[in-house]
């Protein structure tokens, strides 16, 4: 080879690299005219950079966060340093579109402790049109801030070894049932042995039935009082719901709250969950104005988190 050629090369590449800090800068400066046409001539030799590429976390791109230009907050990172099972007592269409994708993105920041989740959406194939609305609601707004894919099961559930390989692809997963208590018990031992971070989100979730038992043993949350809608003279019940600042921090004071109608069930954590450092993560106050003598549905928390680990799963 050609000595001047070498020494030309090693000279224009210890004057062209000190300082890049990734393989971007190193393309930005291998982009210059001089150095294309230097390496077309073969005086110039392409150098490889020996630092991986920068990987930049992903900022929250909500809406909200948009409007409110609230950058420290909407950057933030996990909120766990653990994977947890997040438990939502309200359906995907809870969420207003100017809100929902903030809070869509703290709950799977709240259930894993990855930096840059792929979150799954798991559903039951039959659901009905107003069910499946709400699913795809959630997954657009997951959709503004994570990669995000969908995927349903059918009458036989899901196996525990299907369970537990997803947690190759994906760190965040949703089980999502909008309405109505979610019948495939199999569904709910099934994923006891998913590993990752687990929201259960509906608004009926906690309701009796079948299911109650496996509910319990996956969340740690278990059912104190079924909700009952109250309607009294055409005024139904309507439930107030603050946030944990741990959700909410980012949102403005007033944007806080959710208003929650109809039926909501009153859910406890299991002393187990207690152990394992369970929390609740929101607080509700129920209304019914028409209803002053009769019981409005008792509730005390919408969110509830708890460490996996310490549920045994």
């Amino acid at each position: 080879m050609n000595p001047f050629k070498n020494r030309l090369g090693l000279l224009v590449t210890a004057l062209l690299l000190p300082g890049c800090a990734s393989f971007n800068e190193v393309a930005t400066v291998l982009a210059t005219p001089f150095v294309i046409v230097g390496a077309v001539l073969g005086i110039v030799k392409v150098p490889t950079p020996s630092t991986p590429a920068l990987r930049m976390d992903r900022n929250l791109s909500s809406p909200l966060c948009v409007d409110h230009n609230y950058a420290a907050s909407c950057r933030q990172g996990p909120i766990t340093d653990v994977p947890q099972v997040v438990t939502v007592l309200a359906s995907p269409e809870a969420l207003s579109e100017r809100q929902g994708s903030f809070i869509a993105a703290k709950l799977v920041q709240l259930a894993s402790p990855e930096r840059q989740p792929r979150v799954l959406v798991l559903h039951d194939a039959e659901l009905d049109t107003d069910q499946m609305t709400a699913v795809g609601k959630l997954v657009r707004l997951i959709n503004d801030n994570f990669r995000v894919d969908s995927l349903t099961f059918g009458a036989d559930g899901i196996k525990s070894e299907d369970a537990a390989a997803l947690a190759d692809t994906y760190s965040a997963l949703f089980l999502v049932q909008p309405t109505g208590a979610l019948k495939q018990v199999m569904v709910l031992e099934s994923l006891r042995a998913y590993p990752g971070g687990l929201i259960v989100m509906g608004r009926d979730m906690a309701a009796p039935g079948d299911s109650t038992e496996a509910l319990t043993a996956l969340t740690g949350t278990q059912l104190v009082a079924e909700g009952a809608s109250e309607d009294c003279e055409g005024q139904p019940a309507h439930h107030a719901v603050t946030l944990d600042l741990m959700i909410s921090d980012g949102l403005p004071e007033l944007e806080r709250q959710l208003e929650l109608g109809g039926r909501l069930d009153a859910v406890t954590l299991t002393s187990e969950a207690h152990l394992s450092a369970g929390r609740a993560l929101s607080n509700v106050v129920t209304h019914a104005p028409a209803c002053a003598d009769a019981s409005a549905p008792q509730a005390a928390s919408l969110i509830f988190a708890v460490n996996r680990a310490g549920l045994g799963g």
